[in-house]
């Protein structure tokens, strides 16, 4: 047949195909586009690009591309016998033919076993819950720089006084600490919002290097999870007492 009806005859059967991945594709990332707060304006410009470019291949896909085949497209004559380039394309076309046919065969054997197909759908189930469990939760998982800030804020017309037996329980707590290889404490400075008031403090520690600390508590989630549950046994009541990841505070 001519480069043109072969075109068309091609057309009538991935005409269907195009247009339903290309609407499937935007009903997916349209709405990522109006999600709100900070996962929404992440994903905002790449849920619209990608909704864009996938609604002009469908449309590039329907237009341009089947008038440069009927356009381009010359009969072949493709043999063992043809040049390099020629076995190369022969070669692959009896590739495919193969793998066609294997996986039509496959897919018609499916189709009649509708147990054996329901029994390796039902195997991918577990999998979402499985990947859930396994994976860091949280938009900005803690991450393990070695480093924590431990802040405190008194109550508005706290004596020095008082901030210095805040300091004095938390340097006896963050010290005893496992993992905290060394600390300095800076009285007067809020770190969460630098400000430097009477009634506040901060702390900086430092653990160890990385591959000395093996153990889960050791390790910088660990250590803080360590310090709030030492801090609350404390029975520190006067001062609100924080502990925290210095990532929060980059850039």
């Amino acid at each position: 047949m001519s480069a043109k009806e072969a075109t068309y005859r091609a057309m009538k059967d991935i005409s269907a195909p195009v247009v339903a991945i290309a609407l499937i594709l935007a009903a997916v990332f349209v709405p990522v586009g109006f999600i709100p707060g900070i996962v929404g304006r992440l994903y905002q410009q790449f849920a619209i690009t990608i909704a864009i470019s996938v609604m002009l291949s469908a449309f590039i896909a329907l237009s341009l591309t089947p008038a440069l085949c009927a356009l381009l497209l010359k009969p072949s004559h493709l043999s063992k016998d043809s040049r390099w380039l020629g076995k190369f394309f022969y070669r692959f076309n009896v590739w495919f033919e193969a793998l066609t046919g294997t996986y039509a065969a496959w897919s018609g054997g499916a189709s009649r076993d509708r147990n054996t197909s329901l029994s390796c759908s039902s195997a991918f189930v577990p999998a979402p819950f499985c990947y859930s469990n396994i994976s860091r939760p949280g938009l900005l998982p803690t991450e393990d720089d070695g480093r924590l800030y431990v802040t405190y804020q008194l109550l508005e017309g706290s004596s020095t006084t008082q901030s210095v037996e805040v300091i004095t329980k938390l340097m006896q707590i963050i010290g005893s600490t496992t993992g905290v290889n060394h600390y300095s404490a800076i009285s007067g400075l809020n770190i969460l919002n630098a400000g430097t008031t009477s009634n506040s403090g901060t702390f900086f520690a430092c653990s160890s290097h990385g591959k000395k600390r093996t153990k889960p508590e050791e390790r910088i989630p660990g250590i803080m999870d360590v310090l709030r549950k030492r801090i609350a046994a404390a029975g520190i009541n006067n001062a609100n007492i924080i502990v925290i990841p210095p990532r929060r505070f980059a850039g």
